[in-house]
């Protein structure tokens, strides 16, 4: 800085604005120093493997949704094995007690899930004398899986029945949304390797394949025409399937014979065409010269210079056969 001598030039006021500042404010540090800075030490993990295996059991992982549906594919395949296994149990059958003799039975379906056996007796009583009824219920809550099984006392009463309602079904006037109850034979115990549908069989009833009665969407199958060498069918007993009219479908083809053969049909040109209404016979045609049959393989020059020779001939020489 200036010396003493040097200060006494200026004045004070000038002095002032060159004088030394403060020093600065002294503060704590707020780091380690030096020699004290080092990392956190590692600690092992060991103390924490009884919380993760309980995070684990309170938090099982997610499948993904393939494997998701492979498994219910699964269950779904075990399920069918079971109850394939247990439709295939003749004994358990015959240990069965609500089972009455399949010819006197006859089978509804799409009933409501209010009506119960005391409701039905009233609607199938002028068929005959009833036996006994059995609405199956679902086992866990006891409602109504809506079909149940009507057992008369005679067999053809039971028959009468299903030819009568089977085509139309049977209304019920009770109900809150009309509909009609499907009526059919107990095909589980009549039709040879005869399956349900949830085991892949069934024949559904809705009109979804050939017919002989009119068609009818509350007709069952025993109504329909997919069975018709069922000789345990009553309904298909001493019927005489109608004749092919506007409400029939036309029958399906025998596939066993051979395929017939189809000729082209015969062209027909108008008069308007420039050709005539048909085709004369063969004995009629005029005969075709050998120049007009093969005049279609000329080539376009040679019949040009023809035409223009022709041209130039007169009506003397072409007389005359020059």
């Amino acid at each position: 800085m200036w010396s003493s001598n040097e200060r006494g030039r200026y004045p004070r006021k000038i002095q002032k604005l060159f004088a030394p500042r403060l020093p600065f404010q002294y503060k704590k540090p707020i780091d380690y120093p030096p020699e004290q800075r080092r990392t956190t030490p590692i600690t092992p993990v060991s103390s924490w493997k009884s919380e993760i295996d309980k995070y684990k059991a309170e938090h099982p992982p997610v499948a993904p949704k393939e494997q998701i549906q492979i498994s219910k594919k699964k269950l779904h395949e075990e399920s069918q094995r079971r109850q394939f296994t247990a439709w295939e149990d003749t004994e358990s059958f015959e240990q069965n007690e609500f089972l009455k003799d399949p010819y006197k039975t006859v089978f509804v379906a799409r009933l409501p899930y209010s009506m119960t056996e005391l409701d039905l007796p009233a609607m199938f009583n002028r068929f005959g004398a009833i036996e006994s009824i059995r609405v199956i219920r679902n086992s866990k809550n006891g409602q109504s899986r809506g079909y149940g099984f009507i057992v008369f006392e005679r067999e053809q009463d039971a028959k009468n029945c299903i030819r009568e309602l089977a085509p139309t079904g049977l209304p019920v006037d009770n109900s809150v949304r009309a509909r009609k109850i499907l009526v059919d034979m107990e095909r589980g115990r009549l039709v040879r390797s005869w399956k349900p549908r949830r085991l892949g069989g069934g024949l559904g009833g809705r009109h979804y394949t050939l017919v002989t009665a009119p068609p009818s969407r509350h007709a069952s199958a025993a109504a329909s025409g997919r069975r018709m060498n069922l000789s345990t069918n009553p309904y298909q007993q001493n019927q005489q399937s109608p004749a092919f009219g506007r409400f029939h479908k036309r029958p399906a083809p025998d596939r066993s014979a051979p395929p017939a053969k189809r000729h082209a049909p015969t062209p027909n040109y108008g008069s308007a065409y420039g050709g005539s209404s048909a085709i004369p016979p063969a004995s009629d045609r005029t005969p075709q010269s050998i120049r007009d049959k093969y005049a279609k393989y000329q080539r376009t020059s040679d019949r040009q210079s023809r035409d223009s020779a022709d041209s130039n001939r007169s009506i003397r020489s072409i007389r005359r056969g020059e």
